[in-house]
């Protein structure tokens, strides 16, 4: 996973304005007996389902993670075992806790990478998880 940092400025009338900071923090786990587990790093057999989740925070001028309000457009990509570049899985919209989930099933043996991207908007920077 990665994280990309942009910065953006707007002038109005003498007055700068900038775009909040954000993070997008993501992870890759299932549900095991009703109790999440992280699968980052592990071997899992064909078939099991897998939970790509990411929850998109913005950074106060105090360094506090804030939740961002629901309704923000999270791309999730896939780069599935010999491919060299990624493809758009899907496109999520963020919950009112500022969070998304995708399920996905193992569909061959090998190894596969996710990560989830925020492009910004008016308010808040674009990053990715």
């Amino acid at each position: 996973m990665s994280l990309l940092y942009e910065s953006y400025s707007f002038k109005d009338r003498g007055m700068l304005f900038q775009k909040r900071p954000t993070r997008l923090l993501t992870t890759l786990g299932k549900t095991v007996d009703t109790a999440w587990q992280s699968v980052l790093g592990t071997e899992q057999p064909v078939g099991t389902k897998v939970e790509i989740r990411g929850t998109l925070y913005w950074i106060d001028p105090t360094g506090a993670y804030q939740f961002v309000e629901a309704g923000k457009s999270i791309k999730v990509y896939i780069k599935p075992p010999g491919e060299t570049s990624w493809s758009l899985l899907t496109t999520k919209t963020t919950d009112g806790n500022s969070s998304i989930y995708q399920p996905f099933t193992l569909p061959t043996p090998g190894l596969y990478s996710f990560y989830c991207e925020f492009a910004g908007d008016a308010l808040y920077e674009g990053c990715a998880g």
